[in-house]
């Protein structure tokens, strides 16, 4: 059971801290911490669990995580059985922090074998509401109110120009092939048809599955396949290779890059997918 969550428990105040020192904030992986930054500023430190380029899916925590939490004053998860093992984390921790589950609202997308998709933050439209999850929770971090807006604002606008983009697409040109089954809200949004090589958790699939795959790339003709920064590109560089199917080029989902990289915000991830998927698309 989740501790002191905010959708639990909306009047608890955050524990009390020293004055002297910044409220500390800890979040299970980069896209929720660069969210938590865009809305505190400097009014708050702000670390991550899961490093960049780490796998939020299997992560095998350390012992200084278990420091970071101690000292935590509020903890950011996603929820939708993403981060499970930030809870046992928590525990173990011994950890007073408010814990605020960011993707609460979410309507989630479910998956044969009752699976639940996690990669709700690929949507701009549940992107907001992971802010309003995060803010509420941090409601006491002055100025908080208005850098919500600001930022809800820019997704908002990021949304749009997504939609315009994939516009200039037809609709039956919109068929990408992805390494694993992590933009199935991305792909609601904008009308996409995504065939994943893996299922949400990265599972290889059996030589079996490979083969009914790739007889279904050969019969489609055409088809663009996306490599993804977190997985190994030689199984989707055979596919293409036994099929004809085109490499579009590279995608983030689960992890930003550096910040000097293309996605290095969860804005600028969002718009470089979408700039990526589009331009391969063009190109058919």
């Amino acid at each position: 059971m989740l501790r002191r969550s905010i959708f639990l428990t909306p009047l608890l105040l955050l524990p009390v801290r020293a004055e002297t020192r910044p409220l500390r904030i800890v979040a299970s992986f980069s896209v929720l911490a660069d969210m938590v930054r865009n809305l505190v500023g400097d009014t708050a430190s702000v670390d991550s669990i899961v490093a960049l380029g780490g796998d939020v899916h299997e992560y095998e925590p350390r012992p200084s995580d278990l420091e970071k939490l101690a000292r935590a004053d509020a903890v950011v998860l996603n929820g939708l059985g993403l981060d499970r093992w930030m809870n046992r984390l928590v525990e173990a921790s011994g950890s007073k922090a408010r814990v605020i589950v960011a993707g609460a609202a979410v309507v989630p997308r479910q998956l044969p074998g009752g699976i639940t998709d996690p990669h709700a933050w690929q949507n701009p439209l549940n992107g907001i509401l992971y802010v309003q999850a995060i803010a509420a929770g941090l409601s006491q971090v002055p100025g908080i109110t208005a850098r919500a807006s600001a930022y809800i604002a820019r997704i908002r606008a990021l949304d749009q120009w997504c939609l315009s983009q994939f516009a200039g697409v037809p609709v039956a040109q919109r068929h990408i092939v992805t390494s694993h089954d992590a933009f199935g809200y991305y792909a609601a949004r904008y009308g996409l048809q995504i065939l994943p090589v893996r299922g949400i958790e990265d599972a290889e699939p059996s030589a079996e599955e490979f083969a009914a795959l790739a007889t279904r790339l050969r019969a489609a003709r055409g088809e663009v396949v996306f490599l993804e920064n977190l997985t190994n590109p030689a199984l989707l560089q055979s596919l293409a290779n036994e099929t004809g199917a085109r490499i579009g080029g590279t995608l983030y989902a689960d992890s930003l890059s550096r910040p000097d990289g293309p996605a290095g915000s969860y804005l600028a991830m969002v718009r470089y997918n979408t700039q990526t998927i589009v331009s391969a698309l063009h190109g058919q």
